[in-house]
């Protein structure tokens, strides 16, 4: 059996959460759901688990024709263990809000918005909270919220959230300024600890919104970062190109 295998007989592996995760992998390829999930569950509970764990459990429920009801259930309980994993508790609010339950979500994301403890919650976090307040259609909330965190940690997702709820808002000019503050200089995307895809989402709203050469210059100026991924920074600039019939220009 695999779980002799991890024990005292077989390949001898150390018992410990990582191995019944590596053994719920092995049981899933197998067809043994429930064992996957026996696994992936004691491994949860043993430590504070990653959200790869989380979500795996979550995929393997669903694959065993789990409702969102039951899975939301265990991300309840999960946050009620481990109050200060703001990404599980966004990730709740998020289905509470496709549930339609509306108060409960609003609930756990102004819980993120408003932490002030540690550990402070990430900059990714932090969007998916305000998001939650967006769909929710509490749009000022929301902004004045994004506000609050940009001066605080200046992360690239808020700058690119708050940029675009303000192009919803048809605020073009102040969409386009909040934008290139992520795409400014490979000195400035570090600032925000961007990431390439959101050098590149920033790059392609200040192109729709009519700036499409401020765009391609910024892409042209971070080309070159291997922080970045300089590959898919230069796809993203011969697509834009290319979507401008301006291909010829895309050779660098």
């Amino acid at each position: 059996e695999l779980r002799d295998a991890a024990g005292t007989r077989g390949i001898g592996w150390q018992q410990g959460p990582s191995t019944w995760v590596r053994l719920a992998w092995l049981r899933a390829v197998a067809g043994d759901l429930p064992g996957a999930e026996r696994e992936l569950r004691r491994a949860i509970d043993e430590v504070t688990p990653s959200d790869e764990w989380v979500s795996g459990l979550a995929d393997v429920m669903r694959l065993q024709g789990r409702g969102p009801a039951a899975i939301r259930e265990m991300y309840a309980a999960l946050v009620e263990k481990h109050p200060d994993r703001h990404s599980l508790r966004t990730t709740l609010a998020t289905m509470l809000t496709e549930d339609g339950k509306a108060n409960e979500a609003q609930a756990a994301a102004r819980h993120v918005l408003g932490f002030t403890g540690r550990p402070r919650p990430k900059g990714p976090e932090v969007a998916a909270a305000a998001s939650v307040l967006l769909q929710l259609g509490l749009v000022d909330e929301a902004s004045r919220h994004l506000d609050e965190w940009i001066a605080r940690t200046n992360a690239a997702p808020l700058h690119l959230l708050k940029a675009r709820v303000l192009a919803s808002q048809n605020k073009p000019a102040q969409a386009v300024a909040q934008a290139k503050i992520i795409v400014a200089s490979p000195e400035e995307a570090d600032a925000t600890d961007a990431h390439a895809g959101e050098v590149i989402a920033a790059a392609n709203l200040i192109a729709q919104l009519g700036e499409p050469d401020t765009a391609i210059a910024a892409l042209d100026r971070l080309a070159n970062s291997r922080k970045l991924g300089f590959h898919q920074i230069r796809l993203a600039r011969a697509q834009m190109l290319a979507q401008l019939n301006r291909g010829p220009e895309a050779i660098l």
